[in-house]
């Protein structure tokens, strides 16, 4: 990718594509949410404490017309520096194999290209920082001491001509809206989801487990929902997510009344999860 990326940018995109997108906060009751807007797409994200320790990450690609062309959610398993650096890492990752591909995407070249992925606790310069400094050096202490798994699930959409391709490990979910039809994506996990697995030695295990993959044709007007699980903890699944939005679109308040819909709180203050929801339309 071009540019470097640490820990603080929660919303992955090559530095020479950044003018298609713009982002910003808002204060919603107790909660800070953040709303990044592109030509045709919106992603909403909210911290389950605050925005700056969210383990959620996303992705996007657009294409020479500015249009989203690749949108990824991805969702750190334990709160952890070792989970929070696995999701942040399979983005870019998945971002700088998906830009120049020209491929048929299939189940088969998904479960190849998430076998090749590097390891982000051992092999992505810069991670933690600029490459060599204290704290980056800080940052590969903090994980080996933890002596932890750094785990993610995720999902993406990449489009292709008239084609759709969603992929992803785990529990994240959503749906494709094609016109009147709305069709859930994603696994419906009833213990611990599927997982993409950095060992701090340096192996990955589980990405060429558990894959998800869905394809379908899509004209003008049909769009995809993706979630991470912090926003299926509620009484909204993904379809009725999808729903909604299929009658407000891009309308930024709608999308973000949705969101805060799909958040499961505790009582009095805070997020059960982090949370993050991406509307992509074409």
């Amino acid at each position: 990718m071009d540019g470097l990326y640490g820990l603080k940018e929660h919303i992955v995109i090559p530095s020479s594509q950044r003018k298609n997108i713009s982002s910003k906060r808002m204060q919603i009751s107790d909660l800070e949410v953040e709303v990044s807007f592109g030509k045709n797409g919106c992603f909403v994200r909210a911290g389950r404490e605050n925005l700056k320790d969210c383990q959620d990450y996303a992705g996007i690609l657009f294409d020479e017309d500015e249009g989203i062309k690749v949108g990824i959610v991805a969702d750190g398993v334990s709160q952890t520096l070792a989970g929070q650096s696995a999701a942040y890492a399979i983005v870019p990752s998945l971002l700088q194999k998906l830009r120049y591909f020209d491929e048929e995407l299939d189940e088969i070249v998904v479960r190849e290209m998430l076998s090749e992925l590097p390891n982000p606790l051992v092999d992505i310069p810069g991670l933690y920082g600029e490459e060599g400094s204290s704290a980056e050096r800080r940052g590969r202490r903090r994980v080996a001491q933890e002596k932890t798994i750094g785990s993610t699930t995720f999902l993406a959409a990449y489009r292709s001509g008239a084609q759709l391709h969603i992929f992803g490990v785990g529990d994240c979910g959503g749906s494709v809206i094609l016109g009147d039809e709305v069709i859930e994506i994603g696994k419906i996990y009833f213990g611990p989801p599927a997982q993409i697995a950095y060992l701090p030695d340096g192996g990955i295990k589980g990405s060429e487990g558990d894959v998800y993959f869905y394809s379908t044709e899509i004209v003008p007007g049909n769009a995809v929902v993706l979630v991470t699980d912090g926003c299926l903890k509620n009484r909204l699944t993904g379809v009725e997510i999808g729903k909604r939005l299929s009658k407000g679109g891009m309308n930024e308040a709608e999308v973000v009344n949705i969101f805060m819909e799909s958040l499961a709180r505790y009582e009095g203050a805070g997020l059960r999860d982090d949370a993050t929801l991406a509307y992509i339309g074409f």
